[in-house]
């Protein structure tokens, strides 16, 4: 989702949607129709930076700490994506990634994947948000496998912001 559109439903009003196509229909009710002359990008999010995990590779069912970054919504931004290029070996099921907010106490997202054999940019969309402006942020990965020392890869974390 790379832009927020502001756009007018013609019983619901004003909504704001993330999409990364022109919306055409009211998110709240599809037969409600929109004003296409009324819609307009109000937000377009951007890498604010990207790292490299401490740790590359998980085969653990329990959540393997994978790596951390200090985030400034000062000069970043509001969180609001996390891209992971990642994958996981044949006879790994599914492997999920968890971003931690160390600093606050709580899980920002977390999303299960399962692509294998290359890197391919995943997302955690839906990010709750953080309470102060500076957090250090942890990741978390966990590997559902059926055969045993099989791992999932992370080569890269990208947080995006507005």
């Amino acid at each position: 989702m790379a832009f927020q559109y502001r756009l007018y439903c013609t019983i619901h009003g004003y909504q704001y949607v993330w999409s990364d196509t022109l919306v055409t229909e009211c998110p709240i009710n599809p037969a409600d129709p929109i004003n296409q002359d009324a819609t307009c990008i109000v937000n377009q999010l951007r890498p604010a930076i990207q790292f490299a995990p401490t740790t590359t590779s998980a085969n653990l069912s329990q959540p393997i700490r994978m790596g951390d970054i200090y985030y400034d919504a000062n000069t970043m931004g509001t969180l609001s994506r996390i891209g992971i290029f990642s994958y996981c070996e044949k006879g790994v099921t599914s492997y999920s990634v968890e971003v931690y907010d160390k600093t606050n106490l709580k899980s920002l997202g977390k999303k299960s994947f399962s692509n294998k054999d290359d890197y391919v940019l995943n997302y955690i969309d839906n990010i709750t948000q953080i309470d102060e402006p500076f957090a250090m942020l942890e990741i978390f990965v966990n590997v559902s496998a059926t055969i045993s020392k099989k791992k999932a890869f992370i080569s890269r974390v990208i947080l995006y912001t507005y």
